[in-house]
This record gives C-alpha cells, structure tokens and sequence, in this order.
C-alpha cells in the first residue's frame, strides 16, 4: 500500500488557524444585516418567532409585550438572534458530515444550553439543521443546500466542474480547488487530490478566503473591474494582516496576476505550499477559479506555466466559459505529465 503525506498543520487548516476568524467566521454586524434584510416582513416575524425569545443570554424568558411594541428594540433583538442562529449554524457546518452535539455547541458559541437547544431545534425545524434522533448529532440541513443553489449560478453549476477538476488533478497529480465569489471572500466549492505522496490541503470545501488571500481568490480579485478591485482591497485589507499580506502586497499581486494571465503564490501564507490559479471569466470579468497547490520543489517556473495552460485547456471545454487573453492553453501532447 502506497504511503502519503499529508501537508498540514495548524496554518494549513483554516479552521485551527487565526485566519479563520478572520475571514468572516465570526458574524459580524454587517453580515447579520445583509442577511436580515434578504429576508420578506413575513420572514423576519417568523424568524424572531421562533429566535426572538432568544435575546438573552439564558434565553429562558419571554419578551414582554412593551418590548415586543419597541420597534427600534424589536429590530435590535431581531438582529441578535439571528446572528446567534447564523453563528450556530457555522459552528455545525465546521464539523463537517461528522456532526456535532448539542453540549459542544453551546461551549463553542458561549450560549446557555437551553438557548442553544431552542435556537438548534428551531433550525431543524426550517430544514437549515438536520437532528439524528439515534447519534443526538446536529448537522448541515437541506435548506442551506437548496438556497445555495437558488442563490449562486456557481453553485448550481459546480457538477459541471467536476471532470475538469479530476482531469487536472490527474495530470497535475497536486491538489486542485475550485472556488467561487461571494461577495468580498472566495468560497472553495471542492477540492480534490492528486496522486502525489506529499499532498498540499491548503483549504476545504466551504472554506473562505477575504479576496486577494491566496492564489484562487487573487485569480478571481485581479479580473474584477479596476475599481471593484481598488474598493475590495480596502475593504478587506484589516483581514490581509491574518494571512502575513498587506494591502500594497495584495494589490501588486494583482498588477502581475493581470500581466501573466494566472496568479502565483510562493508561499506567502503557509511555509513550502506553493500556489497558482486561472481565473473563469463571464463577460470578461471573474467569477470563479481553479488553482492547483503543491510543495515549494514542484512549482518551479516552467512548471507554474504549464499548470496554469493545462487549467485553461480543460476549462475551455466547458461551453461559455472564457480565461484571460493572455494564456494559451496547452497542448496535451506536447507535455503529457507535467
């Protein structure tokens, strides 16, 4: 039986790492109210329903009907409970098809045991959270797959993109990943894994990078209009502290991300992982990316051009799908195994 490596440590995982929290694991305001305001006058009476007792810390009692008539308060409440209830499912959906139990997650998220067992079971309710009833384990519900679908084309098409990502991986023998825009951040979608024996997992599927952190989300952030682009770098550029960059090293990353046609990182953010990755355009800007990472010994110039041109040949074989002008895609003959 084959042996392999698996490169990882505390930096590597992005749910060990301070980069983590910053990158939007934590609910912060901005998010809660995003999210609240998608919501229908419907929705949101259901939703504090179900949570708004919830305002509290010990969440046990329920509000008083002057509260309930305080608008300004009301919203205020409304606002807490969902961000406990978004935080709550992060915290689930971080366990991954494993689960997690009820005591683990009050711990992690610091609510009394009875809020978070209300909180819980209210998602459960809604299809956000399933409940195994035998295990006692939370985990990710149907809903949230559902409105991923229905809110991201990306997500929706991800199968598409599959046979890409297993022919690179295949030809590459590294680790492939393929992550899509939202918002300020970039979400890997998938991953998979060469047959290399010392294996690169930089990221998960579900991970999330503020744009400009690491070689996919820089592919996607360099072929944005220049002043989304300028915009977004200031934006996140108190998260770049996280994963060793500034702002000025984001954005002249992006000047040589442009002039190349895909983006490279030498190991800025984790030691000896080396990445590169080709943006997916739509009408010329980007949407998405696929990058492919490996150790330090593996990505020397020549190399970081003939991955960057296999990415781009597979990706033309998806219909509508465009990459910058500037890369050629190459020839499987000519470099069978790169």
């Amino acid at each position: 039986m084959t042996m392999h490596r698996l490169l990882r440590s505390d930096s590597c995982v992005l749910r060990t790492s301070a980069a983590n929290a910053a990158t939007a694991q934590q609910i912060q305001p901005d998010h809660v109210q995003a999210i609240q305001s998608s919501f229908g006058d419907s929705q949101r009476m259901r939703i504090r329903g179900l949570l708004g007792r919830n305002a509290n810390t010990q969440g046990d009692q329920p509000m008083s009907p002057s509260t309930s008539t305080n608008s300004s308060t009301s919203r205020g409440e409304g606002s807490q409970s969902i961000g406990r209830a978004i935080n709550l499912l992060s915290i689930v959906a971080e366990r991954g098809e494993a689960g997690t139990r009820l005591s683990d997650v009050a711990e992690q998220s610091g609510l009394h045991l009875a809020t978070t067992r209300r909180i819980l079971q209210a998602l459960v309710a809604d299809g956000f959270l399933a409940f195994n009833t035998q295990t006692k384990l939370y985990s990710v519900g149907p809903a949230i797959f559902s409105f991923a679908v229905k809110g991201s084309p990306w997500f929706a098409r991800r199968e598409i993109f599959m046979p890409v990502l297993d022919r690179i991986a295949e030809q590459t023998r590294d680790t492939v990943l393929f992550s899509v825009r939202s918002g300020s951040e970039a979400v890997c979608l998938a991953r998979r894994e060469g047959e290399f024996p010392i294996r690169v997992l930089s990221l998960e599927a579900g991970s999330r990078r503020p744009l400009g952190a690491g070689s996919g989300s820089l592919a996607i952030l360099a072929f944005l209009p220049s002043d989304e682009r300028q915009a977004l770098i200031r934006q996140n550029a108190s998260l770049y502290d996280a994963f060793k960059l500034s702002a000025a090293d984001v954005a002249q990353m992006v000047t040589d991300t442009r002039r190349t046609g895909f983006s490279f990182n030498p190991a800025r953010i984790i030691d000896g992982v080396y990445g590169v990755a080709v943006p997916i355009l739509v009408n010329g800007e980007a949407v998405a990316s696929i990058s492919v990472t490996a150790i330090a010994s593996r990505m020397s110039v020549e190399r970081r051009l003939e991955i960057a041109q296999v990415i781009c040949r597979e990706l033309l074989s998806i219909t509508g799908i465009q990459i910058p002008g500037n890369l050629v895609p190459i020839n499987p003959h000519d470099s069978p195994d790169i």
